[in-house]
Formats: structure tokens, sequence, C-alpha cells
């Protein structure tokens, strides 16, 4: 039996990256949550695992981390990576 909620970790065990994130959490496999936790936020980082990601909403959109690029819906992100997206 899995939970239906699950930390990062739990889809890729071997990431130490996620071993320290407790401000996310996957819902089965496939969707990742990142809450805005801090009030007046405009934005966030949150941590994709290994796979391959693509946003929820159609008008989402956000940069890798690692060189500012810009992604829309329509791109695959393919995890591990953090990025950067607008906070609703």
């Amino acid at each position: 039996l899995s939970p239906i909620c699950r930390p990062l970790w739990w889809l890729d065990p071997l990431d130490e990256e996620t071993y320290a994130i407790d401000d996310q959490f996957a819902v089965g496999d496939d969707i990742i949550i990142a809450p805005v936790v801090e009030k007046g936020a405009r934005w966030r980082r949150l941590y994709l695992p290994v796979g391959e990601w693509f946003g929820w909403e159609r008008e989402m959109h956000g940069n890798i981390q690692d060189d500012n690029t810009y992604f829309d819906v329509s791109d695959t992100i393919i995890g591990p990576c953090w990025i950067t997206v607008d906070a609703p």
C-alpha cells in the first residue's frame, strides 16, 4: 500500500535534495503540491524530482532556476531541478 499524499523523497528515495523539503508534497506520482506559505509572496521556488513535469494552469509560467529560461505549459520540464513560479 502507498499513501495518497507522499513526501517528495517517496518519488525518488535516492534523491538527497528531497530529504529536507517539508513545504511540498506529492499526490500520487503525478502531482506536486507546493503551497505559498509566505504572506504577500509573489513567487516561490519548488523542486521537481526526477521525471517529466508540466504546469497545471494554462496561464502558468515560470523560469528554470539555473539559466532563467522561461517555460510555458506546453513545455515539459525534466527533473530533477529547482524552478521558480509565480504565486497566484
